[in-house]
């Protein structure tokens, strides 16, 4: 004979009844009404054919049948509340899989040094950084934690800003020695770009400077969707190219790339971490979620310092 799910129900209750010793205290326990419990064994009875209990006004026993069955049902109960304590305490403990996602071009700068301090205090937790310069779906591919820049509030995420990152025109050290003559943003009219197609009107910028503004159509000679693609042709070419200073601030301290306009201000962007909007967060990743705002907002604010 094999089990329904109805069946399996009653028999969680069989199981309590007779641990009680009591069909009163088996109803308190259960929160249901004595009638139903009642009403529940009578129903497993006549699906299996047998008295479990030998009843009257003042006593209860279990029959020969319902002493057969109470270790199969005390083995599913236990079963039953081992399977929860066990989700239970993958839930609050620091332990398990973590999975976090952001482009190549941002995270893997910042992401490698953030998750091993994050690890040195919860060595516990196994993370797996999934890089994509594509906007990933949290739920579709499982993903805990994303890294993101220009985030935009999205229906079921919750998104926490850490910082923002100011853009700037930036250029080879070669090319930058070809345009000593550039004073104001217009003067970009002459130059040809390399544009990152990550941003929403890519080709097209608004300068400020305390009361004036700009606005800049580039010249377009290359466009990608990666910020390296973009790093590499203008390290090569003479090509100029508007990018968030946390994507390049490397290359300018080494002197691989130069700023230009250093005088002009250009909007910046967002840098935020999202996830899935839900109750019931594990806490490993409410944990990296903490840590990484307090530990990312450091290193995004030394770069905005060293912008300034």
């Amino acid at each position: 004979m094999k089990a329904t799910h109805k069946q399996v129900s009653k028999l969680y209750i069989f199981g309590t009844v007779a641990r009680f010793g009591s069909f009163s205290k088996a109803a308190d326990a259960l929160e249901l009404r004595k009638a139903a419990i009642s009403q529940h064994i009578s129903e497993l009875e006549r699906d299996i054919g047998v008295r479990l209990f030998n009843r009257s006004t003042r006593s209860m026993a279990l029959t020969m049948e319902g002493e057969e069955l109470l270790p199969h049902a005390t083995a599913m109960i236990q079963a039953a509340d081992a399977g929860f304590s066990a989700v239970e305490h993958a839930r609050s403990a620091l332990t398990g899989p973590l999975r976090i996602t952001a482009s190549q071009d941002f995270g893997g700068n910042l992401l490698p040094s953030v998750v091993a301090r994050f690890t040195d205090r919860h060595p516990g937790v196994r993370v797996e950084l999934v890089f994509d310069n594509a906007v990933m779906d949290l739920e579709s591919d499982r993903i805990d934690v994303a890294l993101q820049m220009g985030v935009k509030r999205r229906q079921g995420l919750v998104v926490r800003k850490i910082g923002r990152s100011e853009h700037c025109v930036c250029a080879s050290p070669r090319t930058a020695a070809m345009l000593t003559s550039m004073q104001t943003p217009s003067d970009l009219a002459m130059c040809s770009a390399a544009i990152f197609t990550g941003f929403k009107h890519s080709d097209r910028w608004v300068f400020t400077r305390a009361d004036e503004e700009q606005r800049v159509s580039l010249s377009v000679q290359a466009q990608a969707n990666s910020v390296d693609a973009i790093k590499q042709w203008i390290a090569q070419r003479p090509l100029v190219a508007i990018l968030p200073y946390a994507m390049v601030s490397r290359e300018m301290r080494s002197g691989n790339l130069v700023q230009l306009l250093t005088d002009w201000q250009l909007p910046s962007v967002n840098i935020a971490l999202a996830h899935r909007k839900t109750t019931d967060l594990p806490a490993r990743v409410r944990a990296f979620i903490d840590f990484a705002r307090t530990d990312l907002a450091r290193q995004i604010e030394r770069v905005t310092e060293t912008v300034a």
